[in-house]
């Protein structure tokens, strides 16, 4: 093994480890990760595909992670995870023949509309009620996750954002089961993404594995991070994140 591929391999660990925990907090380490791994010499789609592989490993731990505390969202993180997964195959499939650039900018004014609802926390208030889990709900998020597993097959950056605003908008939920259910959703969606970019060649293994190799340790660190702090962290990173996420896909940075 060269030096310089030595350093670049170094260097994914080391950012999985953040991005992981970032992913797993709240959402949007793509943003970080996609861009380097072009930095490094991938060209766009194989980033993406290469990029995936993190996310699928890092999402496992995280669950892990959860379940050691005894969070469990059962049977709805396996519900909106397969509406998710059905949204990717067409979403990943069909990558090429969207407009990115009209979608994201169109994503990023939603996010940011949605960002005031999260930093107003309407909920606030009744956050200690019973959640709202009627079947008429449960339809409603289906149908929006599997939107999102679309977007998820396609980019993936900063779908775990749209997923907590799903789960605490339509249902109630507090931001430590939204986040459960979100790690849930990115695990089955890009696994099945993934599998799609391996048939078609598109993934640098090198760089899947020492970015997922940091990006396990980041997601179960910060899933008991999470548990461990509760909302109160948790939701402070979730509207950075947010902010972020929407300045870059309006191509403001």
């Amino acid at each position: 093994m060269d030096i310089e591929l030595l350093f670049k391999i170094t260097v994914l660990c080391i950012v999985g480890v953040f991005m992981g925990g970032i992913n797993t907090l709240a959402g949007g380490g793509s943003l970080i990760t996609l861009p380097l791994l072009i930095f490094m010499g991938l060209d766009g789609p194989t980033a993406n595909g290469t990029n995936r592989l993190s996310i699928v490993t890092q999402s496992f731990f995280a669950i892990q992670g959860y379940s050691s505390r005894g969070v469990s969202t059962y049977p709805y993180n396996l519900w909106l995870a397969l509406a998710a997964l059905a949204g990717a195959i067409p979403g990943a499939i069909l990558a090429v023949k969207i407009d990115a650039e009209i979608f994201n900018r169109v994503l990023a004014i939603i996010m940011l509309v949605v960002i005031t609802t999260l930093i107003y926390n309407p909920f606030k208030k009744n956050e200690h009620l019973q959640e709202l889990v009627s079947p008429k709900r449960l339809w409603l998020s289906l149908f929006i996750v599997f939107c999102i597993g679309l977007y998820i097959g396609f980019i993936q950056a900063g779908a775990g954002i749209m997923v907590i605003m799903v789960v605490v908008l339509v249902h109630r939920f507090s931001i430590i089961k939204a986040n459960h259910i979100k790690i849930w959703v990115t695990l089955l969606a890009n696994a099945m993404a993934m599998t799609i970019f391996v048939f078609k060649g598109m993934i640098h293994w090198e760089f899947a594995l020492a970015l997922s190799a940091g990006s396990a340790l980041g997601g179960w660190l910060s899933s008991r991070f999470a548990i461990e702090k509760g909302d109160k962290i948790v939701r402070p990173i979730l509207i950075i994140m947010t902010i972020i996420m929407a300045l870059k896909l309006l191509n403001i940075f």
